[in-house]
């Protein structure tokens, strides 16, 4: 699917996404009505979901127009593309009919059951399922009339004088009148009974009764013998939703780590409507059932994924030895780093967060290989910022642009250096975050910069922010403070211990005074 999303794109311009097999989206799609992805945004998509199906976004984005068949029973008018002046288009044979592909004309937009026979069209603001995806019954869709000869222009005079119509057909305006179940609407209607007795947790056997009872009250009278179909398609029409939806929440929550959001599974799953919601409750309610995820907090829509599987600790085989690294301000005197520590350094803005990390970059990067990962300065300004530094020629380390999902890119045998985590809401994942980072590392170690308010210890996530951390640091008003210290180097306690420091020429650290805790007036 990947290779055919890469085509699409590259070779004929189109602006692709990936679709689930009930074709609902598995992206906020909308942005790509307006850019195409990139190559490597579509990578990145089928490297997540290799099953999923290829979407191609129609309208101007795409220069495509489709004309969408939803019946293996083409109507007389298409069977001659000759009297619209085209010849046969590129072809795609669906599950259900046909779709026929056109290049894009301003004001083709989405339009369904065009004349009430079965003809969609797909324009500005829709999208089509592309070959050779699967659907959720196991169909394929298939290229009769390939891309090869080009897109020809779409036929405006097929739209002439054509409306789009009710699926009710010439009987709706009964509707108003309270006329149900009569001819043009008995199938429909049959069917929408069926399919809200089901819904609603009846039997397949009591819901068939009651369908039989309504079709002979039909008027004309609906043959009896095709009541249980209505009811069959029925269930297998409220098992296909519920399914995919069960399905889909599942594979979503085990692919998450620590504790979520209601709100973001619906996100990310694009669960809009009120019905759904509630089906995505029942779902969640299950899997805590079953000892999968399990409430978090209060509140009622917030959940934490149970973490069953452990690795074990080679403990006997484990080197006792501590990392040989150092900090400035000389704070490797006072604690040791082990493999796959994490240290977080939480500052106040313009405290000198990045200096300090440029100064573990410089006191260290001759003895081990460092990645920093910054998410502000661009090639230029980290270039000035480290010409700063004097006696330095030679910068031994590999400077990265992200400003997110740092998880994905942790060297586990390596130090690691993000300045910085930038959470600007919801906070509480900063936790969730660190213990991905943790959890990556093997014998490297990462040093993590956050922000933090004036006056505070603890940076962004709060108490959230301390559980993975061995070391954390609090940086604010020339001064340092060990919040956390859990492997000391010698005898006395560095917890809360303090130093200040002055910060010249923008990298120079500069110690005033020693480490001391700060002293407390007996009351």
């Amino acid at each position: 699917m990947l290779k055919f999303a890469v085509e699409y794109l590259n070779r004929w311009k189109f602006s692709v996404i990936p679709l689930l097999p009930n074709k609902k989206p598995l992206i906020k799609w909308e942005e790509y009505q307006r850019r195409k992805p990139t190559e490597k945004e579509i990578r990145g998509w089928w490297t997540k979901y290799p099953e999923a199906m290829v979407g191609i976004i129609t309208g101007k984005i795409s220069n495509l127009a489709v004309i969408d068949i939803d019946t293996k029973d083409i109507p007389d008018e298409l069977l001659g593309w000759w009297q619209y002046d085209i010849v046969l288009p590129p072809v795609v044979e669906t599950p259900r009919g046909s779709h026929y592909y056109f290049a894009y004309e301003e004001g083709v937009t989405n339009t369904v059951n065009l004349s009430g026979k079965k003809i969609d069209i797909r324009g500005e603001g829709g999208y089509v399922v592309a070959p050779p995806s699967v659907n959720e019954e196991g169909k394929r869709y298939k290229w009769v009339v390939s891309l090869k000869d080009g897109l020809p222009k779409f036929p405006m005079k097929f739209l002439a004088n054509r409306e789009p119509v009710s699926p009710y057909g010439k009987n709706e305006e009964n509707s108003e009148n309270g006329e149900t179940f009569i001819e043009g609407r008995r199938d429909n209607d049959l069917f929408h009974a069926a399919h809200h007795l089901i819904k609603g947790g009846m039997s397949p056997k009591d819901a068939t009764t009651i369908v039989t009872r309504l079709a002979s009250t039909c008027d004309p009278p609906f043959p009896i013998n095709e009541a249980k179909t209505k009811v069959d398609s029925a269930v297998n029409r409220a098992v296909r939703k519920e399914r995919p939806l069960a399905n889909e929440v599942e594979e979503w929550v085990m692919s998450t780590t620590g504790v979520f959001l209601s709100t973001e599974l619906y996100n990310c799953l694009q669960v809009s409507t009120r019905d759904e919601r509630k089906n995505v409750s029942v779902i969640l309610r299950r899997l805590a059932g079953k000892g999968i995820i399990e409430k978090a907090g209060r509140r009622n829509a917030c959940w934490r994924k149970i973490e069953l599987e452990c690795e074990p600790i080679d403990w006997q085989n484990a080197p006792t030895d501590d990392i040989p690294l150092k900090f400035p301000l000389d704070i490797h005197e006072l604690v040791r780093i082990y493999p796959s520590n994490i240290i977080i350094v939480a500052g106040e803005s313009n405290a000198g967060k990045t200096a300090f990390l440029l100064n573990f970059i410089r006191l260290n990067m001759a003895d081990h290989n460092i990645h920093y990962f910054n998410s502000e300065m661009g090639a230029s300004e980290l270039k000035i910022r480290l010409r700063l530094f004097e006696g330095i020629k030679d910068w031994r380390f590999t400077a990265w642009e992200r400003s997110d999902n740092f998880i994905d890119v942790i060297r586990p045998n390596d130090f690691n250096v993000i300045d910085f985590l930038d959470v600007t809401d919801e906070f509480w994942k900063v936790g969730g975050v660190i213990k991905g980072i943790h959890e990556k590392l093997k014998k490297g170690i990462a040093v993590i910069a956050l922000q933090k308010n004036f006056g505070r210890d603890l940076g962004r996530g709060g108490a959230l922010s301390t559980e993975k951390p061995r070391l954390y640091l609090s940086m604010g008003s020339g001064k340092l403070k060990i919040v956390k210290a859990k492997n000391w180097r010698g005898t006395d306690n560095p917890n809360g211990m303090v130093r200040e420091f002055k910060l010249y020429s923008g990298w120079d650290f500069s110690a005033v005074g020693y480490w001391e805790k700060p002293y407390k007036e007996e009351k």
